[in-house]
């Protein structure tokens, strides 16, 4: 098989944007996958038959983080490619499933658990400021990594293939991991200390409240209570001693 062009490859990073647009619960983002991988299947193959096998044979379960689902979309094309004549199905679906879990999992903790509510905080910061450039800080705080991981995983995927598992280490995601928790942490103070000082905090009751808000948000996400959770319980503590100490 000829290898993929540049354009190609664009396409199908392009085409990742889209994964989460077919959701189901019986093999929930099998469809995006194939969509995908639609592209390859179009300039490799030969005739609408291979392709509609190619596709068949690929709309198997298939669950992920949507922004780390490149890693498994390009590796799953250069062992296609490599496959060649030779009967590599049970080592493909092996790798798919696996690599999938697992990029999941590190996805969730990353995106979700770390980066989105980091760059939420720091634009929630600015907000109280300057509102426009808290909106735009969040944006591109959450949305360049969030491009960077897409773009990168396919590309780097289609490279390596199956070796790509020898680059992907768990021990190297935990310290990007905890190195952004420690910024959660410095931001956090510091936001803080801001909003503290500030005149948004104009009585009493404001400040007991957003004091009170603060001490309940660190107690219950180090007992690991999820972000929707927490705002909802620090908004009520808010109102509650806002409405009785105001």
């Amino acid at each position: 098989m000829a290898a993929l062009g540049k354009s190609d490859l664009m396409r199908i990073m392009a085409r990742s944007f889209y994964i989460q647009g077919t959701w189901n619960y019986e093999r929930m983002l099998a469809l995006g996958y194939c969509f995908c991988l639609a592209p390859f299947a179009r300039r490799i193959l030969k005739n609408d038959e291979d392709v509609r096998q190619f596709l068949q044979r690929n709309l198997g379960y298939f669950n992920t983080h949507p922004y780390m689902a490149g890693w498994v979309i390009g590796a799953a094309l250069k062992i296609e490619e490599q496959a060649g004549a030779g009967d590599v199905t049970i080592q493909r679906e092996r790798f798919k499933k696996r690599m999938s879990q697992f990029l999941g999992a590190i996805g969730d903790k990353l995106f979700w658990g770390l980066i989105k509510p980091l760059a939420a905080l720091i634009g929630f910061g600015l907000a109280f400021f300057y509102q426009e450039v808290g909106v735009v800080t969040f944006l591109v705080l959450h949305n360049v990594p969030h491009f960077y991981t897409r773009f990168k995983g396919v590309w780097q995927g289609y490279a390596k293939g199956f070796d790509i598992v020898k680059d992907l280490s768990l021990g190297r995601f935990n310290q990007l991991a905890d190195w952004l928790l420690y910024a959660a942490s410095f931001v956090a103070t510091v936001v803080f200390m801001f909003l503290a000082c500030s005149e948004q905090i104009g009585n009493l009751g404001q400040a007991a409240a957003f004091a009170g808000s603060a001490v309940g948000a660190g107690w219950l996400f180090r007992r690991g209570v999820s972000v929707p959770v927490t705002l909802l319980s620090i908004l009520m503590l808010s109102l509650i001693v806002g409405g009785l100490l105001g």
